[in-house]
């Protein structure tokens, strides 16, 4: 039991490096060619002038 749990333990911090790395290469994509790039696009990400803009709501005045 403990071989299995010292070998999941491993596969754990190797998929955790791994995310990091993926992490990085996303992040430095975005430094390199800027967040609204076609190469942010290719990686997954959303290009930033395609996001939502946020749509302000009117308050209505409370009845008093």
């Amino acid at each position: 039991q403990n071989t299995l749990a010292a070998t999941r333990d491993a596969l754990l911090v190797a998929q955790r490096e791994f995310h990091e790395i993926i992490l990085g290469v996303k992040n430095e994509a975005k430094v390199i060619y800027g967040p609204d790039s076609d190469q942010v696009a290719a990686l997954g990400l959303k290009k930033k002038s395609e996001r939502a803009k946020p749509k302000r709501t009117m308050k209505t005045a409370a009845v008093g």
